[in-house]
């Protein structure tokens, strides 16, 4: 099995709106410098939970608008791999 299709095993499907967006870039222990994405993110049942998603500066678009997204979660980090955008406001 593909590193693909065992991402798409462990992913799951929600909605919510973007509450808080915050870039963070971090410097590993090798000396490499990754950058990424913290978003707050209040799910339709009201919960808030924090995600971790790379680089896209154009999710600060986002910020207060309702998404749908996969997102794969473990060791309680929740990563989003794919946000649909495809939002009449935006495109």
């Amino acid at each position: 099995m593909s590193l693909i299709q065992r991402l798409c095993e462990k992913s799951t499907f929600h909605h919510g709106v973007i509450r808080h967006i915050e870039k963070v870039i971090t410097k590993t222990e090798t000396g490499e410098i990754i950058s990424m994405y913290q978003l707050q993110i209040e799910y339709i049942n009201g919960e808030l939970y924090e995600h971790e998603y790379f680089p896209d500066d154009e999710i600060q678009l986002y910020l207060d608008e309702m998404i749908s997204f996969d997102c794969i979660i473990e060791n309680n980090v929740r990563n989003i791999i794919f946000i649909n955008k495809n939002i009449n406001k935006h495109t």
